[in-house]
């Protein structure tokens, strides 16, 4: 299968043959769909983070992912062959990533997360969510902003703020958030289905 990785920290991501993982104890094999990329993929690749996990290689990147189950390993009940998946592929240790044909992660992450698809979701869109829209979601719950609180939202087009804004409108709270002026139709859309009380502030910098 084609995959894109790393033979050790530091080296630039290229495209590779490698044999298809197959699933163990635990893990399901997911034939991917579509996969996101985000700076944490490249901060991987670069060693920063191996001490915080087990990292084998050859590594392929590739943290958020979509895709259907073709097969389960002994113990899992969580899935079964031909569900549609998506979620944060970081297993414990660490060798299968999302950008690759082919991947296999536990059916529990040991970091990430993985669950079924909406029916609704298209799963080019389902990729994009993880990473970013899980760490949105964490830092709305860490600030505990309630309903008709106010939240300023800074590079509201990123891939966190996207989620950021819409998360906080669907919650009831007061989203002023900053974009480019060639974006604030794109920032209001995103809010203003969910809440009428958006306020918005023009900025001319770039996310």
């Amino acid at each position: 299968m084609r995959a894109i990785g790393i033979e050790r920290f530091g080296d630039t991501p290229e495209l590779k043959e490698l044999p298809v993982p197959e699933p163990g104890s635990g893990q399901v094999q997911i034939a991917i769909d579509a996969a996101a990329i985000n700076p944490l993929d490249m901060v991987v690749a670069s060693g920063a983070l191996a001490a915080f996990g087990d990292f084998r290689f050859p590594l392929t990147l590739g943290m958020d992912g979509a895709g259907t189950v073709t097969a389960v390993g002994d113990g899992v009940t969580e899935f079964g062959v031909g569900d549609r998946v998506f979620g944060q592929f970081w297993s414990q240790p660490l060798q299968s990533g999302t950008f690759a044909e082919v991947s296999v992660v536990q059916a529990v992450p040991a970091f990430g997360a993985l669950a079924t698809i909406p029916d609704e979701l298209p799963s080019h869109l389902a990729a994009a969510l993880p990473t970013s829209g899980m760490t949105a979601l964490g830092a709305l719950d860490h600030m505990q902003v309630s309903e008709g609180g106010t939240l300023l939202v800074i590079g509201a087009t990123g891939g966190v703020g996207t989620f950021a804004v819409q998360a906080a409108a669907a919650r009831g709270i007061r989203v002023i958030a900053t974009a480019s002026v060639e974006l604030i139709a794109q920032v209001r859309h995103s809010a203003l289905p969910r809440s009428q009380s958006a306020t918005w502030s023009r900025s001319t910098r770039r996310c």
